[in-house]
């Protein structure tokens, strides 16, 4: 496994949001959070969430779209 031996007390929240990045304002940015305590066998999330930017490139000056 990529991510080494994970044990089952780890729960996973996986978000993808689709924006334009690269505006300035709002600022959009992959984040990653969790609830771990590293010495604990307490159950846990590792919540992330990833920004995907959809870019076209024009096929022509006269291409709408369509």
């Amino acid at each position: 496994m990529m991510g080494g031996n994970l044990t089952s007390h780890i729960k996973f929240k996986v978000v993808d949001n689709f924006h334009r990045v690269y505006t300035v304002v709002p600022v959009h940015l992959p984040a990653v959070n969790h609830t771990c305590n590293y010495n604990s066998s307490d159950d846990c999330l590792l919540e992330s969430i990833t920004v995907t930017e959809n870019y076209y490139d024009k096929i022509s000056s006269l291409d709408t779209g369509m």
